[in-house]
């Protein structure tokens, strides 16, 4: 029987994990840029994960969260808290028009609709307020409650919008992004 170094080969595990990692983090920058320099701004999409890097010394790679935004929207930076069970993520809208009374809510898959609306509750603590929510600004460590504290796993859901474009106008609803997140 071979007698196997065990030195050589958790160096080894631990150089093709970082080099997974390296290579996840370019093509998610690819993707990035090529939609901040798109064309049409009115139609972008971009996916950016967050990779969070090797979890142990034995070279098991972590998932990363990944939230992928639908036209017009982004989403960056998606990390999901297992001590708070709070999602913190930047949401950008680039649609041309600015909102009035925005609140954001992540919507857990399986969530029962009306009329396809999530039937969730759309206020805080429940959801993100903002008076306020301008195209082409992105806004940074919007918290949104996703679990309970202590939670671990995989959570797969949607992000999504109640707004207003003037203080008397209609509410009007969109799903922002679709996410697959992964407690840290």
């Amino acid at each position: 029987m071979a007698k196997v170094d065990n030195k050589k080969t958790g160096t080894t595990n631990k150089i093709i994990g970082v080099l997974i990692v390296v290579i996840i983090a370019l093509v998610a920058t690819v993707f990035f840029l090529a939609g901040k320099n798109s064309v049409s701004s009115n139609y972008k999409s971009t996916i950016v994960s967050t990779i969070q890097g090797i979890s142990t010394p034995t070279t098991s790679i972590q998932y990363p969260s990944i939230c992928a935004a639908n036209n017009g929207y982004y989403c960056f930076n998606p990390y999901l808290n297992s001590s708070t069970g709070n999602l913190s993520v930047t949401i950008e809208q680039d649609t041309g028009t600015n909102w009035q009374y925005a609140d954001i809510v992540f919507v857990s898959q399986g969530t029962p609709t009306y009329e396809g609306i999530p039937d969730v509750l759309w206020t805080p603590p429940h959801a993100a307020h903002f008076s306020s929510f301008y195209s082409g600004y992105s806004y940074s460590n919007i918290t949104l409650p996703v679990g309970a504290p202590g939670s671990t796993g995989i959570v797969e859901g949607t992000i999504w919008v109640q707004y207003q474009t003037t203080t008397t106008g209609p509410m009007q609803y969109v799903e922002l992004a679709s996410a697959q997140l992964v407690y840290k």
